[in-house]
């Protein structure tokens, strides 16, 4: 779907907290998800707007994804959400910065924006060349200065 980033950037330095259920359906790690990198985006979901915390590849800076930026990512339905493989909500490439306001109005104008625009991704490590192995550093959680 080509979406909004709404934040660029999530500081997941502290640990959070999941239930028990989560972390075993999921196979949710709190260590391993320690400083992976996060970035806001919202849509349309039918009539109802929604916000979701999406990976971001190792590929895309954080300045390439301010606020405003359209981004085409993935939402894995609840039941196969698997943290151990990025069977997760993750961003898949940048598809116009914010300040390019001649591509966000081409995006929106040609229907595109909030829509899917892949249908059958399959494997997205390979077909859009994506791979989510690099951590915020203390530097980008300076940097961005974000709350968590």
């Amino acid at each position: 779907m080509r979406v909004e980033i709404m934040r660029q950037f999530w500081n997941t330095a502290e640990k959070s907290v999941a239930s028990a259920a989560y972390i075993k359906r999921t196979h949710y790690d709190a260590e391993r998800e320690r400083n992976v990198r996060l970035a806001q985006v919202r849509y349309m979901d039918g009539q109802w707007m929604r916000m979701a915390f999406a990976y971001v590849p190792d590929q895309i800076e954080f300045d390439d994804i301010e606020k405003g930026a359209i981004v085409d990512f993935i939402s894995e339905p609840v039941p196969l959400v698997n943290f151990a493989t990025y069977q997760v909500t993750r961003i898949l490439k940048l598809v116009c910065r914010a300040k390019d306001l001649t591509c966000i109005h081409r995006e929106i104008s040609e229907g595109r924006f909030s829509k899917v625009v892949d249908a059958d991704p399959g494997d997205v490590s390979i077909k859009y060349g994506v791979a989510y192995n690099r951590r915020n550093t203390p530097e980008d959680n300076a940097k961005y200065k974000t709350r968590r």
